[in-house]
């Protein structure tokens, strides 16, 4: 605010022109000193298709999401109360809310600051020496509004706030990220629980089979046609189908519990996961090109984003040596002792860097540095994309030929036991290759079982590498998530108020 002791007046003529010339060169504005380029490609050669990808290889229609191709309600269940439960989705939600305000920190220079300012004290202006001071002093109070305004001339500013709205992208792109990541881990610790559930039940016709071979040799064994070695041999069977049950109750728990963990919930004991067989595995889904994961992954598009903003840094940086202009006004009510009165003011600075010992140069450097880093980041994520695809394609092929052969493998071994045990009741052997061919169909029977989950989770691999479809984040999902908080509090009370 003005320090002079008139009372207000209209601007002078210089003023008026300044003014003038302000709003001319504010219209000129925004010019960046460099172009920024904002489709960047990886340094890499980008190939036409994935070469574990068979040609003739069939492709399901895209999903709504990657999931629905399992079609099981179960896991769709699972996953969907994930994606609104769980703490990693609340911690990379807040991160994008971080970066949008930080985005909006580096938006709000681009506009006029207006302060308001009230002042009271007292000043002298006419003394001639300093014990003259405290003479003929004038009580002064002011009140009125401030303004500045930085113009942003060679684009500084608006590179700054382009950057941190880049930021703001990496960040919307991490959080898909991790909610991608959240669904294929429920998905891969459904598929354990369940095969734990299913190898369960397994166990059971198992060792319901083996108790009445066993009650079947005692008897034989009773009336003379049996060894004991018969019966021993058989009694160790029950014994170590038995012993396969806790671990198969173990590994049930530890992917239950993940599950819990994965709801955003504490472990609860509580079986979530049941099924009477795994799901027939549908055809491939649409794999695309190479290039085309630079838009369907996350974290390829977060490195992408993050380029563009490191590139919009250096632009900044750049800027940063050049001349500023700022306007500075003011406008209030000045109340003195020579007179009362509005009082008005209007500038303009220009800050021109002359020298700084070559710390503008070095920040120039520091971010064309980062840029190049960026850009590496960048190349080298899509070459681990480009292997993660196709890798799982190649194991899932080895995958299903390797269940394909233990399925023959499971009949022929089915059809050995029922002519073992032929020839054992018509005493043209002894048990042990009734023994044999029982103990070797049951082994292949759980391998069966497992390679079939393994199956499934290699397809759940693919849909992670290739940056698997995923609901929309809707508005409503925060009050959801407000909501699965409460109950979840409320229910921690109520056990507390029990104990």
């Amino acid at each position: 605010m003005s320090s002079s002791r008139n009372p207000a007046r209209p601007l002078s003529g210089n003023a008026r022109r300044a003014a003038l010339l302000a709003t001319l060169v504010c219209g000129a504005a925004a010019c960046s000193v460099r172009s920024v380029e904002s489709d960047p490609q990886p340094l890499v050669e980008l190939p036409e298709a994935f070469p574990s990808l068979p040609p003739e290889a069939a492709s399901s229609s895209a999903k709504a999401v990657w999931w629905a191709e399992f079609d099981d309600a179960q896991l769709d269940a699972l996953i969907r109360q994930a994606l609104a439960r769980a703490f990693d989705v609340d911690v990379a939600l807040e991160r994008v809310e971080q970066a949008r305000a930080r985005a909006r920190q580096l938006g709000a220079p681009l506009r006029p600051s207006v302060d308001a300012l009230a002042s009271h004290g007292v000043e002298n202006t006419d003394a001639n020496a300093f014990r003259d001071l405290d003479d003929d002093t004038d009580t002064v109070t002011q009140v009125g509004l401030v303004a500045s305004w930085e113009l942003d001339l060679f684009g500084r500013l608006s590179a700054r706030r382009a950057a941190a709205l880049e930021d703001v992208a990496v960040s919307e792109a991490d959080l898909a990220g991790v909610r991608l990541a959240l669904s294929a881990d429920m998905a891969d610790a459904y598929l354990a629980a369940l095969e734990q559930h299913l190898q369960l039940a397994l166990l059971d016709g198992q060792l319901a089979l083996d108790l009445v071979l066993l009650e079947l040799t005692e008897f034989r064994f009773a009336q003379g046609a049996a060894s004991a070695v018969d019966v021993l041999q058989q009694q160790g069977q029950v014994a170590a189908t038995r012993a396969r049950f806790p671990p198969a109750r173990a590994a049930r728990r530890v992917a239950e519990n993940r599950i819990d963990v994965l709801l955003g919930t504490a472990p609860d004991g509580i079986d979530r996961v049941s099924g009477e067989a795994f799901r027939t595995l549908p055809e491939l889904p649409p794999v695309g090109v190479p290039s085309e994961l630079l838009l369907r992954r996350p974290d390829l598009r977060a490195r992408l984003r993050d380029v563009v903003g490191r590139d919009q840094l250096v632009s900044a940086a750049l800027a940063g040596r050049f001349p500023r202009i700022a306007l500075t006004g003011s406008l209030g009510w000045r109340s003195a002792d020579a007179g009362d009165g509005f009082a008005a003011s209007l500038g303009a600075n220009l800050l021109a860097p002359l020298t700084d010992g070559g710390f503008r140069r070095a920040v120039v450097a520091e971010n064309e540095s980062a840029l190049r880093e960026a850009v590496a980041a960048l190349s080298n994520t899509f070459l681990l994309a480009m292997e993660e695809v196709d890798s799982a394609l190649w194991l899932e092929q080895q995958q299903r030929e390797e269940l394909r052969v233990l399925v023959q493998r499971e009949e022929v071994l089915e059809s050995n036991v029922v002519e073992a045990r032929n020839r054992y009741a018509n005493g043209l052997t002894d048990y042990l290759p009734v023994f044999v061919a029982v103990d070797d169909v049951q082994q292949t029977q759980r391998d069966v079982l497992q390679r079939r989950r393994a199956l499934l989770s290699r397809r759940v691999s693919l849909h992670r590498a290739l940056g698997g479809a995923l609901p929309p984040l809707e508005a409503s999902d925060a009050a959801a998530r407000d909501d699965a908080r409460t109950q979840a509090s409320s229910n921690s009370l109520r056990t507390e108020v029990a104990e």
